[in-house]
């Protein structure tokens, strides 16, 4: 199963803003996020301004860093001012982005600024670098914007061997701020046998599911059933769970994801994988067995997803057993 960029993935595959009288800009002049909430930004620094960018939004930036450099807390320096909606807590926001060492200078990843890829980040520090977050937030529409992050706020410790990056690197990261997306409105759970037009899910004696397409068209929002309800602990926003779950495409009824098969379950964290998977687990109990009828805004969406097995309209059905949480 695919996933969108999060903590431990975040990179493997970023003056003020408005005038007063922006519209996202209040009468006061604070920063007003999609939520309609003031938004309060990290502030510049001696480090974050220091780096030189020049181009146009959207276009290739040159850059040029003095390295090495680092902070004791994160900064952010817009450099292009956008006009468009500002990403408060939970937005989600698509950007173009540069990430490098700010130890060594190496790049570690970039989207190439040419329009052909964006990464999806969402405003939430339980899901993502803090540092990452800071920098995103409270940006607009249309804002070039450059963080300086010190280890504390983006790998720690332990850093990221496998993107070279050790426990004492600092990361430097150069993001536009493409799209913006207002927190959506939370998935409700409600008894599956409450729910009209499900596909019907029997089980085998050990667990393992079958799941019934009904010949009939999807619904055109995500429908979360709770099947049976566990006696386990409740899993929290961006928890480490273990999980089985079968994934059916409804418009072809293939399976193009199974745990089962495997012979055994999967390990991820929530915040990893897509809405109408982690609103499913997020917030039930360890034991609970699931059914998320996932439409295309809450899956892989236009990109569609699973090789071409998932079309960018393509309604897809999961059945979860959630075997453990931490």
């Amino acid at each position: 199963m695919r996933t969108p960029i999060a903590i431990a993935a975040v990179v493997v595959v970023i003056g003020s803003l408005a005038a007063c009288s922006s519209p996202n800009s209040s009468s006061s002049g604070d920063l007003v996020d999609t939520a309609g909430e003031v938004c309060v930004a990290t502030e510049p620094g001696a480090a974050s301004d220091s780096i030189g960018v020049s181009g146009d939004f959207g276009s290739a930036p040159e850059i040029n860093i003095d390295f090495p450099i680092t902070a004791e807390t994160t900064e952010r320096t817009v450099l292009i001012a956008g006009e468009g909606p500002v990403a408060g807590d939970n937005a989600s926001v698509m950007v173009e982005v540069s990430l490098f060492n700010g130890t060594t200078g190496a790049e570690i990843t970039t989207t190439g600024f040419d329009g052909t890829q964006t990464l999806p980040f969402e405003i939430d520090e339980a899901a993502m670098l803090p540092g990452l977050v800071r920098t995103l937030k409270c940006s607009a529409a249309g804002a070039r914007v450059v963080g300086v992050i010190p280890p504390s706020e983006g790998y720690g410790d332990q850093g990221r061997t496998d993107l070279s990056v050790s426990g004492t690197d600092s990361l430097v990261f150069i993001a536009d701020i493409v799209e913006i997306t207002p927190p959506s409105e939370p998935i409700a759970v409600l008894p599956y046998d409450e729910i009209d037009g499900l596909p019907e899910v029997t089980f085998a004696e050990d667990g393992e599911p079958t799941i019934t397409i009904p010949a009939t068209d999807p619904p055109t929002e995500t429908q979360i059933g709770l099947i049976t309800a566990g006696d386990g602990a409740v899993v929290g926003a961006s928890a480490d769970v273990t999980v089985h779950y079968r994934g059916i495409n409804w418009q072809t009824g293939e399976m193009f994801d199974d745990s089962w098969s495997r012979g055994e379950p999967s390990a991820f964290n929530t915040g990893g994988v897509i809405e109408g998977f982690r609103a499913a687990i997020e917030g039930q109990t360890v034991g609970s067995t699931l059914i998320s009828v996932v439409a295309p805004a809450d899956g892989y969406g236009p990109s569609g997803g699973s090789g071409e097995m998932i079309g960018a309209t393509d309604t897809i059905v999961f059945v979860i057993e959630i075997v453990a949480a931490s």
